[in-house]
C-alpha cells in the first residue's frame, strides 16, 4: 500500500539531506519531485497542486533557506500538510446515546460492501460491542447467502427475509429485531449498482429516513483509482456520508485515491481494508499513514498489532484453564496409559528404567529400591515392581527367596 510514494518521498528527502544549507532553488526542485511523486501515485491534480502550494507558503514562513536544520523543518512541513491533506485528526466513532447504533454501508458492486460488514462487526466485537447483520441487498441473488456465511464465522446474528419483501421494510424490522435482543450496533448492507443512477440514490434515501443511521459509511475499491473520488462525490451529494472506507489496500494499488478522497469531497477515511480475512481492517490514522509515506514507520499501529497478539493468546490460555477438566483433559482422554499416583514428577520421570542415571528431581535408590528421600513403592516405575516382585501379590523379593531356601536347606543338613 503507497509502496512506490514511499520509496519515492524517501529518495526526494535522502538527496535533500545531503546538501547541508538549503537554498531556494533546491527546495523548489524538491517540490517539483513531490509533486511528479504524488501524480504518479494517482493524486488528485487539484489536490496535488493545493498541497504543493501550502507546503510552498510555509516553507518561506518558517524560514528553511540557509539553515542548518533546514531539510528537517521542511520534512516536518510536509508531514504535517499530508497529515492535514489525510483528513488531520482520526475522527470518533459517532455512538448513538439510546441504543442500537444504526451504520448504514453503501457503495457499488463489486467495492467489497458484504465482506467489509462482516470485518466491521468483528472490530466492533473486540471492542466489546455486540452486533447485528441485516441483509437488505436483495438485487444481488447471493448476496444474502455471503452475508450469512460470513455472520458465522464472525459469530453475529443477520436478519435476512428471502419471500420477496422491501429493503425498507426489512431494515425496520431488523432495527425492532436488535433492541428486542439489546445489541448494541445494527450494521445495514444496502445494495450496489454498477454506476451510481437515481433508483440506488433513492433507495438509500428511504433506509436512511427509516432506520435514521449514526454513521454511513462508503465503501470504496481503492484500485479505481480517480473514479472512487467521482463515486464519493455522487453519493455525498444526496446521502449524508460520515465516513469511507477504502477496500483492497493489500494489492498493487498505487493509493492516491486515500489521499485525494477528503480533499475532495470533505469525507474523511475512516477504515482500510487490508486483506480478505474478517480480521483485516484497520481504523485509519492520517497522522500514522503520512509518517508512512515518509518512510518514519508506524510504531504505533506495530505496538497495537502485538497487544491485540497477545490479548487473543491471553483469551485462548484463559478458555483452556476454564475448560471443564482443566487444559490437560482431551490430552488425558485420549491417553491409553492407566492412571498413577499423581507424585509431582512428568511422565519422563516416571518411566526412567531402574540402571539409568538419574535425570531431573527422581529419587535415587539404593541397593534394597528404597529412595533416600522415603521412596515409596507406589511411585516405582513398572519396570521396577516387576523386579522387585511387587505383583501378583509376592511380597517378597526373589534375592531374599532364594536366601530363606539356602539357609532352610544348610538346617535340613
Amino acid at each position: 500500500m503507497l509502496d512506490t510514494l514511499t520509496r519515492r518521498m524517501a529518495g526526494i528527502f535522502a538527496g535533500l539531506r545531503s546538501k547541508g544549507r538549503l537554498s531556494e532553488s533546491d527546495v523548489a526542485e524538491m517540490l517539483r519531485e513531490v509533486r511528479v511523486a504524488l501524480l504518479e501515485a494517482d493524486v488528485n491534480f487539484a489536490v496535488a497542486k493545493e498541497f504543493i502550494a501550502r507546503v510552498k507558503e510555509r516553507a518561506v514562513g518558517e524560514d528553511v533557506y540557509g539553515s542548518l536544520t533546514a531539510d528537517q523543518t521542511i520534512v516536518r512541513v510536509v508531514r504535517d500538510e499530508l497529515t492535514t491533506m489525510l483528513g488531520g485528526e482520526t475522527p470518533q466513532f459517532n455512538w448513538s446515546p439510546a441504543p442500537p447504533t444504526v451504520i448504514l454501508m453503501c457503495g457499488l458492486q463489486g467495492s467489497g460492501k458484504t465482506t467489509t460488514c462482516a470485518k466491521l462487526a468483528k472490530w466492533l466485537g473486540k471492542h466489546d460491542k455486540k452486533a447485528m447483520l441485516a441483509a437488505c441487498d436483495i438485487q444481488r441473488p447471493a448476496a444474502i447467502k455471503q452475508l450469512e456465511v460470513l455472520g458465522e464465522q464472525v459469530d453475529v446474528p443477520v436478519y435476512s427475509k428471502l419471500d420477496g419483501t422491501k429493503p425498507v421494510e426489512i431494515a425496520k424490522e431488523a432495527l425492532a429485531r436488535c433492541k428486542h435482543l439489546m445489541l448494541d450496533v445494527l450494521i445495514v448492507d444496502t445494495a450496489g449498482r454498477l454506476q451510481v443512477d437515481e433508483p440506488l440514490m433513492e433507495e438509500l434515501s428511504q433506509i436512511v429516513a427509516a432506520v435514521k443511521p449514526s454513521e454511513v459509511f462508503l465503501v470504496l475499491d481503492s484500485t479505481t483509482g480517480q473514479e472512487a473520488v467521482n463515486v464519493a462525490k455522487a453519493f455525498y451529494e444526496r446521502v449524508e456520508v460520515t465516513g469511507a472506507i477504502f477496500t483492497k489496500l493489500d494489492g498493487d494499488t498505487r493509493g492516491g485515491a486515500v489521499l485525494s478522497v477528503k480533499a475532495a469531497t470533505q469525507v474523511p477515511v475512516r477504515f482500510i481494508g487490508i486483506g480478505e480475512s474478517t480480521d483485516a481492517l484497520d481504523m485509519f490514522h492520517p497522522d500514522r499513514m503520512a509518517q508512512r509515506i515518509l518512510g518514519m514507520g508506524d510504531v504505533l499501529g506495530i505496538i497495537e498489532k502485538a497487544e491485540g497478539q497477545s490479548q487473543l493468546r491471553g483469551h485462548a490460555l484463559a478458555a483452556r484453564c476454564h475448560a471443564p477438566h482443566g487444559p490437560d483433559s482431551e490430552r488425558a482422554q485420549d491417553d491409553p496409559r492407566p492412571e498413577r499416583p499423581y507424585s509431582g514428577r512428568s511422565d519422563e520421570q516416571h518411566e526412567r528404567q531402574p540402571g539409568e542415571p538419574n535425570r531431573g528431581n527422581y529419587p535415587k535408590h539404593d541397593a534394597q529400591g528404597k529412595g533416600q528421600s522415603g521412596y515409596n513403592q507406589w511411585f516405582a516405575p513398572e519396570a521396577a515392581r516387576v523386579r522387585f516382585g511387587h505383583q501378583r501379590g509376592r511380597s517378597e523379593r526373589p534375592d531374599q527367596t532364594a536366601l530363606q531356601h539356602a539357609q532352610a536347606n544348610e538346617a535340613d543338613v
